[in-house]
């Protein structure tokens, strides 16, 4: 068992017991009858279970291309660039704001500068304006 950094302690009946490196403990010096240290294997990725295989420990691997990925973001001053090209728009859309105390609030915070590209409160006041969202939360930065 040398050579492996962390191994596990497992039940007869394959359970996983405990997690530990290897150094802290004496993998020779036996365990409760049926019970055994594996090695543990581990691939790639973040770990989000383990099962026993073949006489080791198999890290159960999400494969990071299954993530879900970060929504695109678009920045509010883009946006308020954006609704300026439109005569009398970012108006209208201040006026729709104030009318409800936690969407002005959350426009306005300086903790969130931008906006998720399908974020629903944006695409409904877009919405009211008369706005196509798609051309207004787009890629880019003109």
């Amino acid at each position: 068992m040398t050579g492996f950094t962390h191994v596990a302690l497992v039940s007869p009946q394959d359970a996983i017991e405990r997690i530990s490196l290897a150094r802290l403990i004496d993998l020779d010096a036996g365990t409760k009858p049926g019970w055994r240290w594996l090695p543990i294997i581990e691939e790639y990725g973040e770990p989000f279970g383990d099962t026993v295989e073949a006489d080791r420990v198999l890290r159960l691997i999400q494969d990071p291309t299954l993530l879900p990925q970060p929504k695109r973001q678009v920045s509010k001053a883009l946006i308020e660039r954006r609704v300026d090209r439109h005569p009398g728009k970012l108006t209208q859309i201040m006026a729709f704001l104030l009318q409800d105390g936690s969407k002005f609030a959350r426009w306005y915070s300086r903790d969130y500068p931008t906006v998720n590209y399908d974020d629903p409160d944006t695409i409904a006041v877009l919405l009211l304006a008369d706005l196509v969202p798609d051309e207004i939360l787009a890629e880019g930065d003109v």
